[in-house]
């Protein structure tokens, strides 16, 4: 069933030439920036990208930004780039259609080292013969930034009955082509419906797809945020597919319940594979809007898992949310986590945007999810990271937020790898303040240790986490298909400012390793059978110290809790678990203090 795939984890903590830094860039209009990614193939460095528009000038919002910086944040180096686009319509010369507005931009670095490819959506312009008010965009460019042959720009409509639309992520094929996906808005109900569309090199459409995700209603409504190539088989099917993640909104009850999603759809020609699963608590608004593949054990002892990113409001405020499964959807884990201040939970509304997944120097998998908090100690909002080890839990001062007295929000994050002087996360986000150069809405680039450490504007604290919520309910939709192409223009308009926030090459308390080799605790027997009376738990501290240690279900209930105190060096627990009661399935064994936070999988058979 599993694909044969080569990966090479490079492990070193080597970081004496790295830079940490936070750059802005951006004019004196407003800079949304919407993604961001790492560059590899065209030197080592950072590539950012956002729709903009002219503060005195609302009629002129066609444009795009593009950033291609070198690895320490400078787009003034030799190979790098800082470019105002302009977006227009063909039918149109440049400038000529001042009602075009354009919304979000994503983009990819091509695995072939040729340059980049752009996408977005935009609203209000004229395409072919007939007038129309939407479309979407794809432009691929060299590594400078140039239009780059065989085509340039192409446009793409959905004919019928429809208003609007909306790009939501670009990524690059199996095939080497490219997917694009989003939702349209209907022209009778105004709700919208997910799509994806891949095309060729040659910006020809290969297959399209709009989905309903469930059937029998019309009033209910999905966005899809996020879409990843899956690198195993479908288990049911033995078919290459991709995962698409998203939010999908039921308007028949007296309140909108809005419910995540996982679309797994075939790669060759974009058709549903089997049931929709919902995830959410019942009531509550429910987000998916990240996803990585994940060979992490915990998940799926054959490696064959997936962590997913979003966030949910079900305790009246929203929390970050992260889920992992593995290829049969089978819940391995689900916590949502709570931004701290000075140690205590607050009621602030904490959402997540993008993750990603690292190796670390202990060859351990951890995940770090980025987002924003709308009351953050940096100011109003602040970038919000949470990092998370290889069983779903929060790690001792895992919770980061960056920024300053303005709005700064987290939109992507990645990191860097196979390079020793660049070891670290990159946080691509966005940041309005009051500056008489570089003002309003500006794209944001943060560099800093895998520990959160950067050159200024920074805050490590611990974070609360509690049980996410668990699979609500499954259904099956339907599927149709309808773009046209048609020709677009890209043109350079003129570069944007960019400032340094602080640089440097090393800062104190820097730390590029998670945590110390050893430390790691283990529960034997594991798996255990039903019936099993105790349990063997293993665990090395440095210093003498307090613990409660707990086991959860996946949802998230108490069937064991003990407090021990354990002595420097190793430590050999006995579990009694005799009147746990516990049934087949996944368990969290949590060992908690005030300087230890570890998550165990146990599982009863």
């Amino acid at each position: 069933m599993k694909k044969i795939i080569l990966i090479v984890f490079v492990l070193t903590g080597m970081s004496a030439k790295a830079q940490y830094f936070q750059y802005l860039y951006g004019s004196t209009r407003n800079q949304f920036l919407s993604d961001g990614h790492n560059t590899y193939n065209s030197g080592t460095g950072h590539f950012l990208v956002g729709p903009s528009e002219f503060i005195f000038n609302p009629f002129v919002r066609n444009m795009i930004d593009v950033q291609k910086t070198d690895i320490n944040g400078s787009t003034t180096a030799p190979g790098t780039f800082n470019i105002h686009y302009e977006v227009t319509d063909m039918p149109n010369p440049p400038t000529s259609n001042p009602n075009l507005v354009t919304h979000e931009v994503h983009s990819i670095e091509l695995s072939d080292g040729s340059g980049f490819a752009v996408a977005g959506s935009y609203s209000g312009g004229n395409v072919g013969p007939a007038p129309t008010t939407y479309g979407i965009y794809f432009h691929l460019m060299d590594n400078m930034g140039n239009p780059q042959p065989p085509f340039t720009t192409y446009g793409y409509t959905l004919p019928g009955n429809y208003i609007g639309i909306q790009l939501q992520s670009v990524i690059e094929a199996m095939n080497g082509n490219y997917i694009m996906i989003g939702y349209a808005i209907d022209a009778t109900t105004r709700w919208n419906k997910a799509f994806a569309i891949e095309i060729n090199k040659m910006g020809t459409v290969i297959w399209d797809q709009v989905y309903d995700l469930t059937s029998g209603s019309t009033m209910e409504s999905d966005i899809p945020n996020s879409i990843v190539a899956s690198p195993y088989l479908h288990p049911t099917h033995n078919l290459n597919e991709y995962w698409i993640v998203g939010e999908h909104t039921d308007f028949t009850t007296g309140v909108p319940s809005t419910d995540a999603f996982i679309l797994r759809i075939d790669a060759a020609n974009g058709n549903m594979l089997n049931n929709n699963i919902f995830y959410g608590f019942p009531h509550s608004k429910d987000v998916f809007t990240g996803i990585v593949p994940s060979a992490n054990p915990n998940i799926d002892p054959n490696g064959e898992g997936f962590v997913v990113s979003g966030y949910t409001n079900e305790n009246g405020h929203y929390d970050v949310w992260s889920i992992a499964l593995d290829n049969s959807q089978n819940v391995a884990w689900t916590n949502k986590y709570n931004y701290m201040n000075a140690g205590m939970p607050t009621m602030n509304n904490d959402y997540c945007n993008d993750l990603m997944e690292r190796i670390n120097t202990s060859g351990l998998s951890e995940y770090y999810l980025v987002g924003y908090t709308d009351d953050g100690v940096k100011g109003t909002d602040d970038v919000l990271v949470f990092k998370i080890d290889d069983m779903g839990s929060l790690v001792p001062n895992g919770q980061f937020t960056y920024g300053d007295l303005d709005v700064d929000r987290g939109i992507r994050i990645d990191k860097l790898e196979g390079d020793p002087t660049a070891d670290g996360i990159a946080i691509y986000a966005q940041s309005f303040h009051l500056n008489p150069t570089i003002g309003g809405w500006d794209h944001y680039l943060i560099k800093a240790y895998f520990n959160g450490v950067t050159a200024c504007k920074d805050d490590q604290q611990d974070g609360e986490e509690q049980p996410g919520p668990q699979e609500l309910f499954q259904d099956y939709g339907d599927n149709a298909e309808n773009f046209t192409p048609y020709d677009m223009l890209i043109s350079d308009y003129q570069p944007l400012s960019e400032q340094s926030v602080c640089f440097a090459t090393s800062v104190t308390g820097g730390n590029n390793a998670l945590k110390a080799p050893g430390n790691e605790g283990s529960v034997s027997p594991n798996p255990f059978t039903v019936g099993t009376t105790y349990a063997s738990l293993e665990l090395e501290v440095d210093e003498p110290t307090a613990v409660t240690v707990t086991v959860y279900d996946m949802l998230g209930r108490n069937y064991y809790t003990q407090n021990f105190n354990l002595i420097k060096g190793k430590n050999n627990l006995s579990l009694d678990i005799s009147e746990a009661k516990m049934a087949t399935g996944m368990y969290s064994v949590r060992i908690s203090s005030e300087k230890l936070n570890q998550s165990i999988m146990l599982m009863v058979k």
